[in-house]
């Protein structure tokens, strides 16, 4: 894969490029709105990644100007040791997700992104851990099952930068080449397939993710990137937890997921085994009328977290337990809203010591049958969009 890369020109002139633009903190772009733009899109797999790619090419390339660590994972590529990694995910990605890897393809096509530069983002967690980078870690779950309630609330941190380039869309996908059919709705971090953040799909499958942070990751393991993206079209609980058993796993995460017209909340929370080993581990939680809070830190497996990384974590969780325990629709946005705590906020905002920023909220109602989503603060702010879940039609909010 190096020689490859090293005898094309125009991809190292590129990598450099991009490599100087982000050290220099250069972006051509001026400031857009704050907005969350929303997209549709139909075709095959490599289809629907070339159309997001060049729908939202002004984004991407926003991002990789402003994205700090893009620089540390470009310098890690050009080494041999970097560049055996890239290569071991590469080749074990393209063996179990050809179909997903069309879409890494597509997206890099359409937004004329070198396909190392894109693949490298797929990889973003990984990459985190293995040059051990002060990354924040984002998002928070608040479950409710019991009564005339079951919804889950999420709250997307990410990355600033991801603020003013993140995108919603509904995609068809109807691919002869695989077999393959699936009709779901997402948001996005630019540059990346679907599936990272939260989104739901045509089988009634509800899914939000939040990363973790193990100290251990793996070669021989799937990125979380396309796992997630595997879940995106799972027609059932039994679907993902099927998949969490039988895959190695690169690194770790946590997933929250229902079923329609199931009222019985999953939190899954996974992490790779020993290094070296193809062992995966795995704790599921049962929300039945009851509650529950979830963040970026392990609450029952016992794994060895990068203890910067769960500072912010740590004081999410209690603060959130200072609060009303979350029984109504308003428990849920009270909590996902909550700015009490100034340096370690619930709702982020980057502060001195959190450079984390709460990029878009979703409340899923499975009674209500919809999903309403908020660009900013749930407390004061009306949501941005409404959709039913059972057909993914767009809702007056």
């Amino acid at each position: 894969m190096l020689s490859k890369l090293s005898s094309s020109s125009m991809t190292m002139k590129y990598l450099s490029l991009l490599e100087s633009t982000l050290f220099f903190g250069y972006s051509p772009f001026k400031s857009d709105a704050d907005h969350l733009p929303f997209a549709v899109f139909k075709g095959t797999h490599y289809e629907i990644g070339q159309q997001i790619g060049k729908t939202f090419r002004q984004r991407i390339w926003k991002f990789l100007a402003s994205y700090q660590p893009m620089s540390q994972f470009v310098k890690f590529y050009k080494t041999p040791k970097g560049n055996a990694i890239y290569t071991t995910y590469h080749d074990w990605v393209q063996q179990r997700y050809p179909k997903y890897m069309d879409e890494v393809r597509g997206i890099s096509d359409g937004s004329d992104v070198p396909f190392e530069q894109i693949f490298l983002l797929h990889l973003r967690n990984e990459l985190d851990s293995i040059l051990e980078l002060d990354a924040g870690k984002e998002c928070t779950d608040v479950l409710v099952s019991g009564g005339n309630m079951c919804a889950i609330g999420h709250n997307e941190d990410a990355n600033p930068a991801i603020g003013q380039t993140g995108f919603l869309v509904q995609v068809e996908i109807d691919d002869s080449s695989y077999g393959d059919k699936e009709f779901f709705t997402a948001y996005c971090y630019p540059g990346v397939i679907p599936g990272n953040a939260f989104g739901f799909n045509m089988h009634g499958l509800v899914l939000t993710v939040d990363a973790c942070s193990p100290k251990r990751y793996a070669l021989n393991g799937t990125p979380r990137q396309f796992l997630t993206r595997a879940m995106l079209a799972s027609a059932s609980e039994d679907d993902i937890l099927n998949m969490l058993t039988s895959e190695h796993i690169a690194y770790g995460f946590s997933v929250n997921f229902v079923c329609s017209p199931s009222t019985t909340l999953w939190n899954v929370e996974v992490a790779p085994g020993e290094r070296d080993s193809n062992e995966t581990l795995i704790s599921c939680y049962l929300v039945s009328n009851d509650y529950y809070i979830h963040f970026n830190r392990y609450e029952r497996l016992e794994v060895e977290e990068i203890p910067r990384r769960i500072q912010s974590s740590n004081h999410r969780f209690r603060r959130a337990h200072q609060l009303p325990p979350p029984r109504t629709e308003s428990d849920i946005l009270n909590i996902l809203g909550d700015d009490g705590e100034s340096q370690w906020p619930i709702y982020r905002t980057p502060t001195g010591k959190d450079f984390s920023l709460t990029v878009a909220t979703a409340l899923f109602d499975l009674h209500k049958g919809v999903i309403d989503i908020w660009r900013y603060n749930p407390k004061w702010s009306k949501p941005i969009y409404r959709f039913r879940l059972k057909d993914g039609e767009q809702l007056p909010c």
